[in-house]
């Protein structure tokens, strides 16, 4: 029995069901070639917050400032890490995050792992370090403005229901303009608000890891559809981004937010 569903409205039915001599105007029918939507940009930070200094508590104020003034346009995903330093444990770290870290850093030649390390759009943007809310907010929006000014060829939507059993997620994904998405990944993002002054956007993994789904060779018109079943957390999230992703996961191409 349901308890609580959750959706992005499914305009893909509306062409889904539709005769297929019909014209093609719906503005997210993958068979349109003129179809398109707007980027949505995600801002993906890895950071201890249990530590003497104050370079992630820079960043994370900086990411809520630009979160403030773009509101939809821009996701935000802090993956808490621990680090080397003495009295770091950050309460909110789980090492199944490095696989994701390792999968970015394999992107720049002779890089170093450190914290604050804020990936934008996947590889499309890298700030590392912060020497003040300020700064970090200016060199961050260096790479978000970009972005955001440019159309976007991706679509996803999806439909979450809140069970007895755990969350159910259906999620569609295409690219748009009537153009081959080939391969790919789906990502699953689940976030909660640790408090609503800095850690808003704090990642909390399931209790069996969801790894990216993969999408093989999708041809031009089509549309990729996928469901998870029975997905529990020992800390319940209260949002879900899903990413679309390139085959090797460096690079985001779309990003939806869910709230549960």
């Amino acid at each position: 029995m349901d308890l609580k569903s959750v959706s992005k409205i499914f305009p893909f039915i509306l062409f889904i069901a539709a005769c297929t001599d019909l014209e093609r105007t719906n503005p997210v029918d993958p068979k349109n070639e003129k179809s398109m939507t707007e980027s949505v940009v995600l801002i993906e930070a890895f950071v201890n917050t249990f530590n003497d200094t104050l370079y992630n508590q820079w960043m994370l104020s900086a990411l809520n400032e630009i979160d403030q003034r773009y509101n939809d346009s821009i996701l935000i995903a802090e993956y808490h890490r621990n680090v080397s330093d003495p009295g770091s444990d950050d309460p909110y770290s789980d090492v199944r995050y490095e696989e994701l870290y390792n999968t970015y850093l394999s992107a720049f030649s002779g890089s170093v792992k450190g914290v604050p390390d804020v990936f934008i759009q996947g590889i499309n943007g890298r700030v590392q370090g912060a020497y003040a809310t300020d700064d970090a907010r200016d060199r961050v929006a260096a790479f978000v403005y970009p972005i955001l000014e440019t159309v976007n060829e991706y679509y996803i939507e999806a439909e979450v229901n809140q069970t007895s059993s755990g969350l159910e997620v259906l999620v569609r994904a295409a690219r748009l303009g009537n153009k081959a998405l080939g391969d790919a990944r789906l990502r699953f993002i689940f976030l909660r608000a640790a408090d609503q002054n800095l850690l808003r956007n704090v990642v909390v993994g399931p209790v069996d890891w969801i790894s990216p789904i993969v999408i093989q060779d999708l041809a031009a018109g089509d549309y990729f559809e996928h469901s998870e079943e029975q997905i529990e957390f020992s800390a319940a999230p209260d949002r879900l981004i899903i990413a679309l992703t390139s085959a090797d996961g460096k690079y985001v191409y779309q990003s939806l937010e869910v709230r549960l």
